[in-house]
């Protein structure tokens, strides 16, 4: 491994994830690409977490274990601890799709992209695609274990840690709307747990959705956006609540 400056920075973060974290480290340590580097941000778990990391730490290039302020400043450190020329962040209870993810995505990874995003599959075995489109006005349409971000946006940029679980639409949006280039690739980068915050917290995640979006787009264009997300969102759940119904 280049150890000056590795292509691809892998970032976790974490916190009492002892029921995952194994699995997750285990599918990075096994990629067959080797140019890249792991790096775990660990909350300060009180669990067996940290004895999990120290097991596997000889495959870890770096990792700290500190109280934080939440999931978007564990990652902000992730992004400061990190040396790459690319940023992947792999959640706690995700895993790659299989060990050579890493190997297949290299070739797109390239300077005057912003981002390069695939595919993901939740456990439960929905599927997302991450795209770029009318919709990202409304909403997140990047799925986050699904992108690889060029590091330069992170020089004069940090996930805004007021916001707890829908950050990096903030990310998403400003490349959409400078229209910073990307790539598509017909890959499923990783598999994810079934919990996750926007999941499992819906109706938060649509009121930061709101926030992030009143902030880039103003409040006249925010109010007509709000509105076709507000109706699309109702739909949504009035859809889940019936399909539990039945």
């Amino acid at each position: 491994m280049n150890i000056n400056r590795p292509l691809v920075s892998v970032i976790t973060v974490v916190c009492n994830g002892e029921k995952h974290i194994e699995g997750t480290i285990r599918s990075v340590i096994h990629q067959t690409y080797d140019d890249f580097e792991y790096v775990i941000v660990d909350g300060g778990s009180t669990d067996q977490t940290m004895g999990i990391v120290r097991k596997y730490e000889d495959r870890i290039d770096r990792w700290i274990s500190e109280k934080d302020e939440g999931i978007y400043d564990a990652m902000n450190k992730g992004v400061r601890l990190s040396k790459g020329k690319w940023i992947y962040f792999l959640g706690s209870d995700d895993f790659f799709r299989d060990e050579k993810v890493l190997e297949r995505v290299k070739g797109y990874l390239k300077d005057n992209l912003a981002v390069v995003f695939g595919r993901i599959e939740y456990e439960d075995g929905k599927k997302v695609v991450s795209r770029f489109n009318w919709n990202t006005w409304l909403h997140n349409t990047i799925h986050h274990q699904s992108a690889f971000y060029n590091r330069s946006l992170f020089d004069n940029w940090e996930y805004d840690t007021r916001l707890k679980i829908i950050s990096d639409y903030e990310l998403n949006l400003m490349i959409f709307l400078k229209k910073n280039g990307y790539r598509f690739v017909d890959e499923v980068i990783a598999v994810c747990g079934s919990t996750g915050l926007s999941r499992t917290k819906s109706f938060e995640a649509f009121k930061e959705t709101n926030r992030v979006r009143r902030k880039h787009l103003g409040i006249l264009k925010n109010c007509i956006f709000y509105g076709l997300f507000s109706a699309k969102h109702l739909i949504y759940m009035i859809f889940c609540f019936i399909k539990k119904k039945l």
